[in-house]
């Protein structure tokens, strides 16, 4: 019988993970500086006036809020999968090669 002459150490998992990303075109940043050059923030403090004095809750979450709309309508988002990559000799303490499919051995 003949036996491989080479023998996995460590199997990697083929397991992904898949993410939202925000995608910033070139255009972005000048639009955004735009957007905010162009608001009157005076409106969002008189909004968040409760009882004579400002509800600093209330500002901060409508100035952020504003800011988030305003990041949405000039950047996109994507969906992209990573796949683990194959492990380093350092970590696994074989060679690592295309034969190998990702998996770290062992040359006898």
């Amino acid at each position: 019988m003949l036996l491989p002459a080479h023998r996995p150490l460590l199997r990697l998992t083929h397991q992904h993970t898949q993410r939202t990303i925000t995608v910033w075109p070139s255009d972005a940043v000048p639009a955004l500086q735009d957007c905010f050059q162009r608001t009157d923030w005076q409106i969002f403090r008189e909004a968040a006036v409760r009882e004579g004095e400002v509800d600093l809750e209330d500002y901060t979450s409508a100035v952020l809020g504003y800011i988030s709309k305003c990041t949405e309508d000039v950047t996109s988002t994507r969906t992209v999968t990573e796949y683990p990559e194959p492990e380093t000799l350092a970590e696994c303490g074989g060679p690592v090669s295309a034969e190998s499919q990702g998996c770290c051995v062992q040359v006898w």
